[in-house]
């Protein structure tokens, strides 16, 4: 079962007080899939731009020896303002955390993927 998220706030300046920022997915939103991710850094703010490997089709041994790169397509960004990225990354960090406690409790083998420390 999915936790709720705790909400973030927003101080209006004039008045000096909180408001909940309460996050909301609508329905029907669009999932992408993402195989990797490229970080860069520009005034202030991080882009974050999500790609998908473009596997060419090749059945044959001589298709394959003609591949010389394959590409990796963009297919979403986001920018982050660099104050803002401290908190993504720890959102990021305690979910897979999160995720490895519920794997390993649910098996009794190694896994290959390591707990990220903080």
């Amino acid at each position: 079962m999915a936790k709720r998220r705790r909400a973030s706030t927003h101080t209006e300046s004039a008045k000096q007080r909180q408001i909940p920022v309460i996050p909301y997915i609508p329905k029907g939103t669009e999932i992408i899939f993402a195989d990797g991710a490229y970080v860069t850094h520009h005034e202030g703010m991080f882009i974050v731009s999500f790609v998908q490997v473009e596997h060419p089709l090749a059945s044959t041994d001589e298709e394959r020896e003609r591949i010389r790169e394959v590409r990796s397509r963009c297919v979403s960004r986001v920018a982050i303002a660099a104050n803002r990225m401290p908190a993504v990354i720890k959102v990021l960090q305690d979910t897979f955390n999160n995720l490895l406690e519920q794997l390993q409790a649910a098996s009794s083998e190694n896994l290959p993927i390591e707990r990220i420390e903080q």
